[in-house]
């Protein structure tokens, strides 16, 4: 991150797992379960601001594991809602 993208209000992914101290994979799985609005300019982009909120409400005061188990079952009630219009569109 440059000192002239640190001044942006918008964070691309890779970004803004810096700034939330976390993984790629867990900011692109808040944002695909709505945990975490973006912008699409082409690129995804997450507005600071946001992310501040996303710290308070997921993650601070040891709220981590707390995400990583709505993620997780986020995830998989996903794949289970994919799984079975899989199968209701060949039945």
């Amino acid at each position: 991150m440059s000192s002239r993208e640190i001044d942006s209000p918008l964070y691309s992914v890779p970004d803004a797992a810096k700034y939330l101290h976390t993984d790629i994979r867990l900011v692109r799985s808040a944002i695909k379960l709505g945990y975490l609005p973006v912008f699409d300019f082409g690129s995804v982009k997450i507005y600071r601001p946001e992310m501040d909120k996303f710290i308070v409400k997921y993650m601070g005061a040891g709220k981590g594991s707390k995400l990583k188990r709505l993620i997780d079952k986020g995830e998989k009630a996903q794949k289970t809602q994919l799984d079975e219009g899989e199968r209701q569109i060949y039945v």
